[in-house]
């Protein structure tokens, strides 16, 4: 079975991306299978960092297709990439519009692949401004002053430690550390 079936084939994401998500899509596809049965639930949520967050809208986009629309999903994203082109995410803000996306400060991540490359964020940002407020940014890359596309900037002047938090008093990707 396609891991996309239906999606417009103009809708393009990284091929990194995916090739991570095609991994392990189809034993989490069937552990969610499993779950949303003895649970009785069609509601799933998907929540992941950084490449965890891009293999998460990836699998719910996917989950969404191979499940149909009985299923709702809801991402949360914390230092997300985009993930996809234009006709990517028109197709994902419309069948998946319980999206959050939390970019933290100068965290440069989030504003890769660059929209110069064709990639585009989805909707639902909030960030994280140096004044630890956190700031609902509507739209996909919104430029606005105080979201993360107009905060980054320049890249050689981003801050790549800020990817990993805090969010709200949580550091990402330190298990283990001391």
């Amino acid at each position: 079975q396609s891991t996309f079936p239906g999606l417009p084939s103009a809708a393009k994401v990284h091929s990194g991306f995916l090739n991570a998500f095609s991994l392990s899509q189809s034993d989490v596809f069937a552990a969610v299978k499993t779950a949303s049965s003895k649970y009785g639930t069609k509601k799933i949520t998907v929540i992941g960092h950084s490449m965890g967050a891009a293999i998460g809208t990836l699998a719910a986009a996917s989950f969404k297709l191979r499940l149909g629309s009985d299923y709702t999903f809801k991402v949360v994203g914390f230092a997300q990439p985009r993930v996809g082109n234009q006709n990517w995410i028109n197709w994902y803000n419309t069948n998946i519009p319980d999206i959050t996306r939390i970019n933290n400060k100068d965290d440069p991540v989030a504003v890769l692949p660059s929209l110069s490359m064709g990639y585009v964020g989805n909707l639902g940002e909030i960030h994280i401004r140096d004044d630890n407020a956190w700031i609902n940014c509507p739209g996909n890359d919104n430029l606005s002053a105080g979201c993360t596309e107009a905060d980054v900037g320049n890249l050689l002047t981003s801050n790549l430690i800020q990817h990993l938090g805090p969010f709200n008093g949580i550091l990402m990707g330190l298990c283990g550390l001391s």
